[in-house]
């Protein structure tokens, strides 16, 4: 994640157990919306990272 000062930073998530592969763009696109992006813009990045991903 890209900070206001430039820099950036890798979140490590280390779950004891394998999860699906869309929860990791889920939870981005959240802190996407609460960083102060736009519901639709971090939609569409969820969507461009997990292109098979429909959404419903």
């Amino acid at each position: 994640m890209l900070s206001a000062n430039g820099r950036v930073h890798f979140i490590d998530r280390a779950w004891a157990r394998p999860v699906a592969v869309w929860v990791d763009a889920e939870m981005v696109t959240m802190r996407l919306v609460a960083a102060g992006h736009t519901c639709e813009k971090a939609n569409q990045w969820r969507l461009d990272q997990i292109p098979d991903l429909v959404p419903a």
